[in-house]
């Protein structure tokens, strides 16, 4: 069967977006449909777009994964397929899969074993490889189309940060970020990684060309105010972080960032900042 990619936009693209990867796979373990989109939070997709699919696996940037044999809820008024992929575990068996929606008669593989075997037994390459990226195993060569490398950027990304070398994960972090230059979660990967390898300019540099066109929010003065504390500018990192504070008072993300910072310059203020996180 013909695979069939499929793009979508979503627009206005807000900055709390991630991306995330889809494949879905149809009876006979082929690829029937692959794509990278921008979500928020739960996951809607049209029905049409599931038609002669058994299973699907998403990813996103944020680490979050999840197979799928049919969706989480639907919307019949909207004709859509809701998706939630922030808990990481296989789908309950007892969910209405994606084939009882299109009275279609097929078996209904069960689990991830059984799918792995049929990949292992047939050398499907394709399957193989999302499985791969599932249990976070990168040995698997993905070059078969754009979906497969950009995500194949991000599983190499995160095997070279485990392995501590920083340069090559920098240099995989670049490319999600140039994949996907709107996501704000590309950018982190991005930021974190010049960091890692002390490149504090560039890091600098990217942060105010993406934010140059963006509403600066919380992340924004939790990204300056790190960047300038790693780079031993703590004057520099103060500002940004109380300013943030003062902005975004509820923040626990800014607070810690404060915590962190403050223990290394101000150790009575970082005491009065753990005593107010104690009792907030």
């Amino acid at each position: 069967m013909k695979k069939t990619i499929f793009i979508l936009i979503l627009l206005p693209l807000l900055l709390s977006a991630n991306t995330a990867f889809l494949f879905l796979f149809n009876n006979n373990m082929m690829l029937e449909k692959d794509t990278s989109f921008y979500f928020i939070d739960n996951i809607e997709l049209p029905m049409k777009y599931f038609e002669n699919v058994t299973l699907a696996f998403f990813f996103d940037l944020e680490e979050n994964k999840k197979i799928f044999f049919g969706p989480t809820d639907h919307n019949h008024l909207k004709q859509t397929f809701l998706f939630n992929i922030k808990e990481n575990e296989l789908q309950k068996s007892e969910t209405i899969c994606f084939s009882d929606y299109f009275s279609l008669d097929r078996e209904h593989i069960k689990n991830l074993s059984e799918i792995s075997s049929i990949a292992y037994a047939f050398s499907l390459k394709e399957l193989s490889a999302v499985i791969s990226g599932y249990r976070n195993e990168t040995d698997t060569l993905f070059s078969l189309n754009k979906t497969f490398i950009s995500f194949g950027n991000l599983l190499m990304y995160r095997k070279a940060k485990e392995e501590h070398q920083f340069k090559r994960a920098m240099n995989f972090s670049q490319k999600i970020y140039e994949s996907f230059p709107q996501d704000e979660s590309a950018l982190k990967i991005y930021i974190y990684s010049l960091m890692d390898i002390a490149d504090f300019y560039t890091a600098d540099s990217q942060l105010n060309k993406f934010y140059k066109k963006s509403d600066k929010k919380e992340d924004y003065y939790s990204l300056k105010a790190n960047l300038f504390a790693i780079w031993g500018k703590f004057d520099e990192a103060v500002g940004f972080i109380e300013k943030g504070r003062f902005l975004f008072p509820e923040s626990e993300i800014l607070l810690q960032d404060a915590i962190n910072i403050y223990s290394v310059i101000d150790t009575m203020k970082m005491l009065e900042l753990i005593e107010y996180y104690q009792i907030k």
